[in-house]
């Protein structure tokens, strides 16, 4: 007893002092457990630790960052988070240019290595090779180019073209060849192979007035070129069917208030048999612009009616109007030349005395012939006062001899405060024909020779030349004694 009892005092002791276990098998501490062996087999309790260090990052690379105690994997920058060239072995070229890649991968460092040849496969030349030289050509849109380049590529969308149409737009899509719209050779065709109409207008103008549309013939370039004309025609009929006419519309007027297009009336048709309608009255502006016009207006007619003018020159006679005609009556007598030229007044005056200013010429066409007043006669004609018209005169004629003789006015405006000739143009003429009579007595027979037809505007300041002439062949003596008749508006 005392036996055992000793020796559970000294297992009790040994416990409460160091353990040791002898032939104890190795094995797995349990996780989370604390006891283990130390060297010598004694039975050792770990340190419990109290608290952890805080984990930090060094190095200046941010492919790993991590914020309090969370680490975080960031993508890997080539370019700053890796140094070194990655060798051949796992898949780099071990270098950082090409020639050092070149000696790395073993391949000839002058890159002429040509132990594989180049080819091209495909039938376009527009690229070309010649052992490894590889040429650039000219690219041949027909035979190297496929397809249709469109309209927003910069093509037209359209392979094939009217000749002669032009051509319009429609957006994205392919250009329009207008076979109603074509242009050859300076002329311009509208409209479709029928008998419809074709129009050209300007665009109309949505919110606002229309806008003006101008035609114009060719302006002229150098010096003193003529401009070109604006014709317009109608359409050239066949067989003995009517030409085509030209007609002039106008927007009609007097129309009430809105925003409806009006209608158009027919203001002038110039007719294939020459004659022209029109509607309406004319209105004259005359030689200066201003804010006085004269218009010729027509009464409304019932019938076809014809006013007729004469074959005449002169001034047309209006109903309504008071005229007044003045009367200017003269003699005179001249020994006129055998070749016919004009003379006129002398120094003298125009009545009793000798007609002996030869003219020089003997023109006897009205409105063309000419005659010119020398300087020292420019005083003997006839002054106008006011403006009057030139009715003609009633005269009678005696010549000394059977022969015919001619008389005649000529009228002019002389350069006043200017001493010069001038000329007269003939306005008035007249032949009397004295070659045959009754009897054998007809020398020195008075003969009247009238013109009342002249018709002719003057105004102050025009000077009249009396002329007398011979239209035989031989000078004699003529006699005039004459009437003029003027016409005027003065009471």
């Amino acid at each position: 007893m005392k036996f055992i009892g000793q020796y559970i005092h000294d297992l009790i002791a040994r416990f409460r002092s160091d353990v040791y276990l002898e032939d104890v098998s190795s094995g797995t501490i349990a996780s989370g457990g604390n006891l283990g062996l130390d060297s010598n087999n004694k039975i050792v309790k770990a340190n419990e630790p109290t608290s952890h260090d805080a984990v930090t990052l060094a190095g200046t690379p941010d492919y790993i960052t991590i914020s309090g105690q969370e680490i975080t994997r960031n993508a890997i920058a080539l370019a700053d988070d890796v140094s070194g060239f990655l060798p051949v072995a796992n898949g780099g070229t071990a270098a950082n240019n090409v020639a050092g890649a070149r000696a790395s991968l073993g391949v000839d460092a002058a890159g002429t290595d040509n132990s594989t040849n180049v080819t091209l496969a495909g039938t376009p030349d527009y690229i070309t090779i010649s052992g490894q030289e590889i040429t650039r050509n000219q690219i041949d849109l027909t035979a190297d180019v496929t397809g249709t380049l469109p309209v927003g590529s910069g093509g037209t969308g359209a392979t094939t073209l009217t000749s002669n149409s032009i051509l319009t737009g429609s957006g994205t899509s392919a250009i329009q060849a207008e076979s109603t719209l074509s242009y050859d050779s300076e002329i311009l065709d509208i409209g479709a192979d029928d008998n419809g109409a074709a129009t050209v207008r300007r665009l109309r103008h949505t919110d606002d007035e229309g806008g003006d549309l101008y035609i114009r013939g060719g302006d002229a370039t150098g010096t003193n070129k003529a401009g070109g004309d604006l014709q317009i025609f109608g359409g050239r009929a066949t067989g003995n069917a009517a030409g085509g006419a030209v007609i002039i519309q106008a927007g009609e007027t007097n129309a009430s208030s809105g925003t409806t297009l009006r209608g158009t009336n027919v203001i002038a048709s110039f007719r294939t048999d020459g004659d022209t309608l029109l509607q309406g009255n004319l209105i004259f502006e005359g030689s200066v612009p201003d804010a006085h016009e004269t218009t010729f207006s027509i009464t409304n007619p019932t019938a076809d009616r014809t006013i007729t003018v004469p074959n005449s020159s002169g001034t047309m006679a209006l109903t309504g109007v008071n005229y007044t005609y003045q009367y200017i009556s003269f003699t005179g007598n001249a020994t006129v030349p055998s070749d016919g030229d004009w003379m006129t007044l002398s120094a003298n005056g125009i009545s009793n005395h000798s007609w002996n200013i030869n003219l020089g010429s003997g023109g006897t066409t009205v409105d063309t012939s000419t005659v010119t007043i020398p300087t020292g006669n420019i005083c003997q004609g006839i002054i106008v006062p006011y403006d009057c018209v030139l009715v003609g005169y009633s005269s009678l004629i005696r010549s000394v001899g059977n022969h015919q003789s001619k008389v005649g006015l000529a009228v002019g405006v002389p350069t006043y405060n200017d001493f010069a000739t001038f000329d007269c143009t003939l306005r008035a003429y007249n032949a009397a024909d004295i070659s045959a009579g009754p009897d054998t007595n007809y020398s020195q027979r008075p003969v009247r020779a009238d013109n009342l037809s002249v018709n002719y505007s003057m105004s102050a300041g025009h000077v009249i030349f009396p002329l007398i002439g011979s239209v035989a062949s031989n000078s004699r003596t003529v006699q005039w004694n004459c009437t003029l008749v003027l016409k005027t508006l003065l009471p």
